[in-house]
Formats: structure tokens, sequence, C-alpha cells
């Protein structure tokens, strides 16, 4: 018999039966404090790393011998612990626990490139983004972002329709400048279109969206803020943060930005990213043979391994597997595994840069080059405990 819900129902039995996380429910310690990650769901918790650490330990036993274990030293606690994850669907009390195997974390695709990111110049072309995209369908690619510095007609927005259509392509995202000629009503042929999830139109004179029906995923947004590509790649803040089942996986195990990526500048060169300036080669003189001896490069994968559980700070933030990683922007350049430059979070005091209490991680331990960022643990405890005494 399996208990769902009201630990009131239970008190009577509560001690003889098990708590567990629902499997899409993964718990992850940070430094200072752990989140549990919904990962079907898209949502997150903030939680204690003591009631993770006795989670984690004591799983494969009973609520009440897991207090006898503690020695009864956090029993009420324990209790509220529990009983507030049962009610919030994070997790559930059984007397069957072998009916709720864990879930598998490993990130496995077939494909030698799952997305690729186009940089391109509509108003002064220096490649053939349509043999690109034959190309990417040619070796499976499923999503890919085009980032215009021009200003992208609807001509071309529906010739990158017609070139996709069929393909492996299915997921199309596209960045580009406003222009007078893109009126919100001319958009009607994305009614039918299956590929196109995005389209931004920047430097507009007016802030709007357009939604489709329901059963169309198509959005046209016209922002009137200016994008500057270069600086804002690599920023991280909350609100870029994405809890889902592929991102979790592939953090856990790779580098969640670069990872099966290629891109493409402006001048046709293929890099990892536009903003890492290491090129190798020029897509006008390519076919998909040639395309797939430098995604096979170890040169060109040298960053694809390096999962966050291996760069500086990162490893002992609890947001780590729901957060772009940035290898292009860091704080030590001759550091592989450094921390992302533009990352404003401090996870050793839980804070944001803004924050009352707020300092630099730089101020919680020290950087080597031999040893990367090393906490310390006393000048943590003093910051922290100065954050609470304020």
């Amino acid at each position: 018999m399996v208990f769902t819900n009201k630990y009131r129902d239970l008190k009577d039995k509560i001690d003889s039966l098990y708590f567990l996380f629902w499997s899409n429910c993964i718990p992850v310690k940070g430094f200072q404090r752990s989140i549990v990650y919904d990962i079907f769901r898209g949502r997150y918790i903030l939680t204690s790393n003591l009631f993770v650490d006795i989670y984690k330990e004591y799983s494969n036993y009973p609520i009440g011998k897991i207090k006898e274990l503690t020695g009864h030293k956090y029993d009420r606690g324990i209790q509220k612990f529990y009983t507030f994850f049962v009610d919030n669907d994070y997790g559930i009390y059984t007397d069957m626990p072998e009916t709720f195997p864990a879930l598998s974390i490993s990130h496995e695709m077939p494909y030698p490139i799952t997305n690729a990111l186009l940089d391109i110049n509509t108003n002064d072309l220096k490649y053939d983004i349509f043999h690109v995209l034959e190309m990417l369908s040619d070796i499976s690619v499923n999503a890919i972002e085009i980032r215009d510095y021009g200003n992208m007609n609807l001509n071309f927005i529906k010739q990158i329709l017609n070139k996709t259509d069929k393909s492996s392509i299915e997921y199309i995202e596209i960045f580009t400048n406003y222009s007078k000629k893109n009126k919100k009503s001319s958009f009607f042929f994305l009614e039918k279109n299956n590929r196109i999830r995005n389209i931004f139109f920047y430097l507009s004179p007016y802030n709007d969206h357009i939604k489709f029906n329901e059963d169309n995923k198509a959005n046209v947004v016209f922002s009137k803020k200016k994008i500057d590509y270069k600086n804002e790649c690599g920023q991280i803040t909350g609100l870029n943060f994405r809890v889902n089942n592929f991102l979790f996986t592939e953090s856990c195990s790779y580098n969640n930005c670069l990872h099966k990526k290629i891109s493409i500048s402006s001048k046709g060169t293929f890099v990892n990213c536009p903003s890492l300036q290491q090129e190798f080669g020029n897509v006008n003189k390519m076919t998909s043979k040639d395309l797939l001896n430098i995604v096979n490069n170890n040169d060109f994968r040298k960053y694809w391994n390096i999962s966050k559980d291996k760069i500086d700070v990162c490893k002992d933030c609890e947001y780590r597997y729901m957060c772009l990683d940035c290898r292009c922007f860091i704080k030590d350049p001759g550091n592989i595994y450094s921390q992302p430059a533009k990352c404003s979070y401090n996870p050793y005091i839980c804070k944001w840069q803004g924050e009352e209490g707020y300092v630099p991680v730089e101020e919680c331990g020290t950087y080597g080059k031999e040893t990367g960022f090393v906490p310390d643990e006393i000048k943590i405890a003093k910051l922290n405990q100065k954050i609470w005494e304020e």
C-alpha cells in the first residue's frame, strides 16, 4: 500500500514508512544549501544540506529507523522536512520503496551535433546560409539559432522555412533587427509552420508580441531593446535558469553550452562559439564530410567534457545544473576550468550581486594557478555569521 498525502492520517504508522523523492525530483547539494530539481515539471525548491545528507545516507531505511540511527537528534526537523516535500508533491510516503527506482541521469545522443549557432549579416552576407542548413541537416542537427547583425526580411525567413522543410532541423530561433517591411500583419505564413519557434526583432519602434493558435509554437517578438550579441554571451542570471531533463542530464556529464554544438561566425568560419577565437576552416569551402571531420577533431571537442562539477566555484553552486556555462569569458584565461567571469552569484554566502551582504567570490577563498579556487571555510563562516547578525 502506498500513501501519498496528509501526514496527520499517517501519524500512527509514519515511523514504519519510507520517505522517497519522486524519481524526477533530484536533490543537488551546494556549498551552503541544496536544491531539489523537478526535471519533468520544470520547477525547483531550496532546502537544507543537512537533511539532504540524511536523506542520501538513510533513504534505504524507514523513518523510525532513521530517527534511531541519528540519535533522535533531528526527529522534529526530519518529520517537517519529509512532510514539506510530500505536501508540495516532491516526494511520497510509502511502504514499498522498491516500486520507485531511481531515474537514470545518463545523457546519450546518437547525433554528432545537436545544435548550431549561425551568425550572419543579411545586409552583407559572407557565406551561403542555405548551403549550411543543408549540411547541418545531412548530419542530423536538430536545433539552430540564427543571429543576424542586419535586417532580415520576410522573404529570407520564408526561404529558411523552405530549405528546412522535411529536414532534421526541427527547432529554429531567429534574432534580427527591425525593418519597416516586416509588418505585424505579414506573419500569417507562420500559422502552418512546424519549425520556427521564435523570431525576435530588435530596435523596434514598439514592444509587441504575436502568438498564434495554441497548436502553433511560434512566437514573434518586437522589442525596442538593442542587442549586443558578444556582450550578452556568457551573462549568468537567475532569469536564464532552466530546469528540464535534457539540460540536467547533459550538465551532469558534459559542458552544457559547447557539448555537441557548432557555430559559424559572420565571416563564415567554423568555431566552437562565436566568442571563441580558434577557427576550424571556412564553410564556403566545405562539404558535410568536411564538417564531420571538424566535429571529430579532438581540438574542437576540448571543451565538451568540462561539466559543471569540474569548474571552479560552479562545482560548489546549488544552481549548477540549471545554469548554462561559458568557456569564452572566464576569470582566468589560463585555466580551462576557471569560473565564468560574468556570473554574479556567490554560492558560499547564497547572495546575488546587488543583494545586501553580497561580496565577490574572491573574498571567500583564494585563486591559484595550480589549485584553481580554494574556498576558505573560516572566512566563509565569518561572512555568513555577519549576514545572519545583520
